[in-house]
């Protein structure tokens, strides 16, 4: 387990209810770690990889809202001309937040991290137990896997990463969200590991 400093978010609220997320994932992993299981294991795929990646749209979502909200302090690292754009629209799907990040480069210029991160919103999106329309295997089996839950991790832990690192509040706006705690030990060890 490791901490990343939450000094970047803007809905304090919403960072709250991150950490609260974020503790339902521990939750999960520590049930996955008791289970003798291979089946409970592989079972427990599913939930793990749905509030990770929920997690990295509220994160989204939160930039954009400070992008609209913050009118004179601002969102560090991101071009007045970008916040005014950002500030006519009203996104709150994460395919639409997807776009407008990769649009405006607000987690870097890494073409195949949004790639990433589109996959991962589809996975996201077999919460939804009908496949319908069908975009990833019929087999849930097949999409939630152990493999599909550190593609999240890594996803989450980079998000966070770049975000805490680029896109800090002024010193007197921080301090009101706990740290994120993740589950799990640390994928990148440095910016240049995490690409950031």
């Amino acid at each position: 387990m490791f901490t990343i400093n939450s000094g970047f978010m803007g809905g304090f609220k919403l960072g709250d209810n991150i950490n609260f997320n974020l503790s339902a994932v521990r939750a999960l992993y520590i049930a996955r770690e008791n289970t003798q299981s291979g089946l409970h294991r592989r079972a427990l795929c599913k939930p793990i990889c749905v509030q990770i990646i929920s997690v990295i749209e509220a994160l989204l979502y939160d930039m954009h809202f400070k992008a609209r909200r913050n009118t004179r302090e601002g969102v560090g690292n991101i071009v007045d001309s970008v916040l005014e754009y950002i500030r006519t629209k009203r996104l709150d799907k994460m395919d639409h937040l997807l776009k407008s990040a990769k649009k405006h480069l607000l987690l870097g210029d890494d073409e195949a991290f949004y790639e990433e991160l589109d996959y991962l919103r589809l996975v996201r999106n077999r919460v939804h137990i009908q496949n319908d329309p069908p975009k990833l295997d019929e087999d849930e089996h097949r999409v939630f896997t152990d493999e599909t839950v550190e593609r999240a991790e890594k996803a989450l832990e980079r998000t966070l990463r770049y975000m805490s690192i680029h896109h800090q509040r002024p010193e007197h706006a921080r301090g009101h969200v706990k740290d994120f705690c993740l589950p799990w030990e640390p994928h990148y060890l440095d910016e240049d590991d995490a690409a950031v």
